[in-house]
């Protein structure tokens, strides 16, 4: 019973990505609302989607105040240009791109705390999208954002950049926020965003009254200034012989990937629906559509001083790029409510699925902790 409870929610996962926007459905209710998502995908796949969730799936869903949503590529279906995680080289430009498996939930559990303060942490496996070029070992994602702030604690989105912040120069915001001008910024407590990237900031300001888009387009936007997490498994390898293809100077035969932003645009997260992705917007915060989303850019810890150390470090090895989409679970048995929502991992597999966090391996952040 769980293996087909965990199919389904995978299913719908995979997906929902290519349906598109269902129609908005005008409520206060979440419940109604990702309903409004599961009938629109019944629709294009009939029965392999699973029936409306009920009030008490949705407390499930939210359990310990975690949402949980699913990641999944930004352009599903392209051939070329689509991931969730990609290496890129020192022009910034995509090596290697990677995207969950056929079937498999990229798990994104979002918690909304206090004074508009947020927390997102990401669980899931991609593989190379060309498997016949890289194979199929599965490269695992496991990381915590923290310490979350709005746009205004952001550079980039400053007097000293956007002229008017709140009537900014998008191309200004795009183009001016270097790393070099950053580092010498006035204001030193400002951190290092929004990134706005291939005009989708200044599209979306231009198409405001058709997406209902705010004033700054990234007003509600998140950033993250804390990251704890890491890449790991098989694929591991793989995804370090690619960092060292464009960056000689790095160690291909460590096997270790700490995540890191150091002197990096900080994580941004944001969607105008939280309670259902499909019906809301991100107005290019996942750096590549309007979709919700997710953006972020990663160094290797242990890559730093090989890249030219902190003092010097002006470049990326690695992004995380995705759409959010629901990602229902099933009904909830009778058995007693679990202490957390966490990942049973191993090396062939990786899965989201309700257990006693008490089982979780302890590098897994787990919801609910």
């Amino acid at each position: 019973m769980m293996t087909e409870k965990i199919f389904f929610a995978s299913l719908l996962c995979f997906f929902s990505g290519v349906l598109g926007k269902s129609a908005q459905v005008h409520s206060d209710v979440r419940v109604e609302s990702i309903n409004a998502a599961l009938e629109a995908a019944r629709g294009s796949f009939g029965d392999i989607v699973p029936a409306e969730i009920t009030p008490e799936q949705y407390r499930e869903l939210a359990y310990e105040g975690y949402l949980k949503l699913c990641g999944v590529e930004y352009n599903p279906g392209e051939k070329t240009k689509n991931h969730v995680v990609v290496n890129v080289n020192r022009n910034n430009k995509a090596t290697l791109n990677w995207i969950p498996p056929d079937g498999e939930s990229f798990c994104v559990f979002v918690k909304e705390e206090e004074h508009d303060k947020y927390e997102v942490i990401l669980n899931g496996t991609v593989v190379p999208f060309d498997t016949k070029k890289y194979g199929s070992e599965p490269l695992h994602v496991n990381a915590k954002f923290t310490v979350s702030s709005d746009w205004e604690s952001c550079w980039c989105s400053s007097e000293e950049v956007a002229k008017d912040p709140l009537d900014p120069h998008y191309g200004k915001v795009e183009k001016k926020c270097t790393l070099d001008k950053y580092m010498n910024r006035e204001d030193e407590s400002l951190l290092f965003c929004p990134k706005c990237d291939q005009g989708l900031c200044k599209e979306a300001g231009k198409k405001s009254d058709e997406l209902g888009a705010p004033n700054p387009i990234y007003k509600d936007w998140v950033f993250f200034s804390k990251v704890e997490g890491k890449f790991y498994g098989p694929g591991l390898g793989l995804l370090r012989q690619e960092i060292f293809n464009s960056f000689p100077a790095v160690n291909p035969n460590l096997l270790e990937c700490t995540l890191d932003i150091t002197n990096i645009p900080v994580p941004q997260f944001g969607c105008s629906d939280l309670s259902n992705p499909l019906n809301g917007y991100g107005y290019g915060v996942n750096a590549k559509n309007f979709e919700c989303g997710f953006a972020s850019w990663f160094n290797c810890l242990e890559d730093i001083d090989a890249l030219g150390g902190v003092d010097n470090l002006k470049v990326h090895t690695l992004d995380i790029n995705f759409n959010l989409i629901p990602c229902p679970t099933p009904a909830p048995t009778a058995q007693p409510t679990p202490k957390g929502i966490c990942k049973r991992v191993n090396m062939s597999e990786i899965d989201c699925v309700e257990l006693d966090g008490d089982f979780c391996p302890e590098e897994i952040f787990i919801p609910g902790r």
